[in-house]
């Protein structure tokens, strides 16, 4: 936010305090959840006034699994639902969650370990995701293959 050309941004400073209220709602089920965030979109590119952040929340999974409640784990999966953050909150955050399954080693016989598959499957789409550039400017139109190129990288905040 410190850089010339985005200072005169009249929307990222708000949107980055929306991003830490975002993740103060995650710590108030735990502390133990976020253990780092990927932010992608155009917050992360030189756009001056993007109109939100867009996130992936990774979240520790055995704290997740450790939460005292159906509740408490639905209410973290809230923030995985495309708008919701924003709908509920007013929050400029389009959230999505990555549970982290601790996996001594994914590889298996030349493959993927069976207990890793779902886990890794779901990493590598965030990171896919999170490396293509949209063809068409309007966010409500589908992806389509010609996006599917790697162009750009994401952010990734250690939270630990």
């Amino acid at each position: 936010m410190d850089d010339q050309d985005l200072a005169a941004s009249s929307t990222r400073a708000e949107i980055f305090d929306d991003l830490l209220a975002a993740r103060e709602m995650l710590d108030d089920v735990s502390n133990d959840l976020v253990e780092a965030v990927w932010v992608g979109g155009s917050f992360v590119t030189g756009v001056l006034d993007p109109d939100d952040i867009d996130c992936t929340f990774v979240i520790n999974g055995p704290a997740f699994k450790a939460l005292p409640s159906n509740r408490k784990r639905s209410h973290v999966m809230d923030f995985n639902k495309r708008g919701w953050l924003r709908g509920k909150t007013g929050l400029r955050v389009e959230s999505y969650i990555l549970i982290r399954e601790p996996v001594a080693n994914p590889f298996q016989g030349g493959g993927i370990h069976p207990d890793a598959i779902n886990y890794v499957s779901v990493r590598g789409a965030w990171d896919d995701w999170w490396m293509r550039v949209r063809t068409n400017p309007d966010k409500t139109s589908a992806p389509v293959v010609e996006d599917a190129e790697p162009k750009r990288g994401y952010l990734e905040v250690s939270w630990k």
